[in-house]
């Protein structure tokens, strides 16, 4: 959810074992998959609150061991820079 006039400030994800989703609930668009690497960010221009569902996604090929090792490497890292986000959603 992001409130009319909000900036969510440049940030990326550290490692591209995933694709991320957005899918627009109450905003115009369509799914957009990305890779986490690469730097984003995101403004809320309009005056109505935009509303998005973000997801992860598996990259194709991915084995069942690898999708373990992959949810260890995100746990390790939420627990260690688990903080309140920069902007106001």
């Amino acid at each position: 959810m992001l409130r009319p006039s909000a900036h969510i400030s440049p940030h990326n994800g550290l490692i591209n074992s995933r694709l991320l989703a957005h899918l627009p609930l109450i905003v115009p668009g369509k799914v957009w998959p990305f890779d986490d690497t690469i730097k984003r960010e995101a403004r809320n221009d309009l005056h109505e609150t935009r509303v998005i569902l973000r997801f992860d996604v598996s990259r194709p090929g991915t084995s069942e061991d690898e999708h373990r090792l992959i949810s260890e490497i995100f746990d390790a890292i939420d627990s260690h820079t688990a903080t309140d986000p920069e902007w106001e959603i």
